[in-house]
């Protein structure tokens, strides 16, 4: 009975948000979704009744976020974000299989088997500079600042992801355009693109991601400030950029993804030794990243496996050897000038994008092999085939070859190799020509 009354006050006491940021041109909006093709039926059963327990409770609740936006866009959706102005803590008093996460802002996590619904707290507006909130270079640090939902919308990112879905009423809530933005594939920033960038310079790569995933126009007021200020994205904790280059390679949408960062010039940006290649290993450089993100497209289109770590090295190949040939240049015996290059590049690295060293092993592992590639007598061929990377070393020897490099040779022997008969095998190895010792 109680909660039925909850439920009540609710629905009778529920504001509709009424005010429009100074910073937007649009106005709001309150449409039936069910005009729009959705209703309840259509969201997974646990993540209504969050928001059915949040609301009998006396909150607000809505879906928000790249969940409302995949409806809009006759996509399933990979999972629900909800918006409430419940509090973090009153949010796990009422969800035993909560857990709160986050120290820039605080989150709840709700588990349901091997669904995580995220919900968040209403955030406010007013972050103080003078409170440690805020960097030198505007930077949001911290972020528990708790407010309405006419507060929440414009600390969102983009227009197409605050949209807000009430369950209950069946309503699309819009502030800022974003369902006339979803109708014309384009999406805006909102607020000031310049001040956006500067809270969090990593805004500038989920723009990025999500021009690429979802094939839409970025605005031109929000494209036009990318140049002058991505440097920005050097003062943003490494790993966190590292997080955002998973997202932007391995969603599926690496190619488009290419496409948009050498548009803006972000590649060189993320990959720093790229920017000291000459230019004629810039266009090899170019095309085999090209090629690896193709790839990569197609395994993930497939549902095989990703390691990032291949895509990397294949971005990084090129980088690599002229670093490996200038120290050879040096009269660097072989061993002492690759690890050289190995060290100076992932050094150069791990500034901008921290890759963990599960990763770079690996990919030191598979630009070490590739000279071992041209040694097909029996013991070193076979030395190299029983490797546990020698599979994928073998595919980035097939994409340098694809991307134009003079090794047809060595991938024509080593496909036969692979494909032949043990006993047809030895037929194949080529002898070592004998070296006369001194005596």
């Amino acid at each position: 009975m109680l909660s039925i009354v909850n439920k009540i006050r609710n629905v009778l006491s529920r504001k509709k948000p009424t005010e429009i940021s100074p910073n937007t041109s649009t106005t709001q909006q309150i449409v039936k979704a069910s005009s729009y093709g959705l209703t309840a039926k259509k969201i997974q059963p646990h993540v209504v009744k969050i928001i059915q327990r949040l609301e009998q409770a006396g909150f607000e609740a809505y879906i928000v976020g790249g969940g409302v936006r995949d409806l809009l866009l006759n996509i399933p959706p990979k999972d629900y974000d909800i918006a409430t102005n419940a509090h973090p803590e009153q949010i796990r008093k009422l969800f035993r299989n909560c857990r709160l996460i986050g120290r820039r802002f605080r989150l709840a996590h709700i588990y349901f088997h091997d669904d995580i619904v995220e919900v968040a707290t209403f955030r406010g507006s007013d972050i103080n500079p003078t409170d440690n909130h805020l960097s030198d270079n505007g930077m949001i640090l911290r972020d528990n600042v708790y407010g309405t939902l006419e507060e929440d919308v414009f600390r969102r990112d983009l227009t197409i992801n605050a949209i807000y879905y009430d369950v209950t009423g069946n309503e699309l809530i819009d502030f800022t355009g974003g369902l006339a933005d979803i109708k014309k594939h384009t999406f805006h920033l909102i607020g000031d693109p310049a001040a956006r960038y500067r809270e969090d310079p990593v805004r500038i790569l989920r723009v990025i991601r999500f021009a690429a995933k979802l094939n839409f126009k970025i605005a031109p007021s929000t494209a036009e400030p990318i140049n002058e200020l991505k440097e920005l994205l050097l003062h943003v904790s490494s790993s966190r950029v590292f997080e955002e280059i998973l997202k932007l390679f391995f969603s599926g949408h690496a190619q488009a993804t290419l496409t948009q960062l050498t548009k803006y010039d972000l590649l060189t940006l993320l990959f720093p030794s790229l920017k000291i290649l000459p230019k004629e290993l810039k266009t090899s450089a170019n095309s085999l990243t090209s090629i690896g993100c193709s790839n990569t497209d197609i395994r993930y289109a497939d549902g095989r496996s990703l390691n990032p770590a291949f895509l990397f090295a294949v971005i990084l190949w090129q980088s690599y050897e002229h670093r490996l040939i200038r120290h050879l240049e040096q009269h660097e015996n072989r061993a002492v000038a690759q690890h050289h290059a190995l060290n100076e590049l992932f050094q150069e690295q791990i500034a901008v994008a921290a890759i963990p060293k599960r990763f770079t092993s690996i990919m030191a592992e598979m630009w070490l092999m590739q000279p071992r590639f041209e040694h097909r007598d029996k013991k070193r061929a076979m030395s190299l085939f029983e490797h546990p990377r020698f599979r994928a070393a073998y595919d980035l020897l097939l994409l340098r070859k694809e991307a134009g490099e003079p090794i047809e040779d060595l991938t024509s022997w080593w496909t036969s190799f692979q494909a032949a008969e043990n006993r047809d095998r030895q037929a194949m190895f080529i002898k070592r020509p004998m070296v006369k010792r001194k005596k």
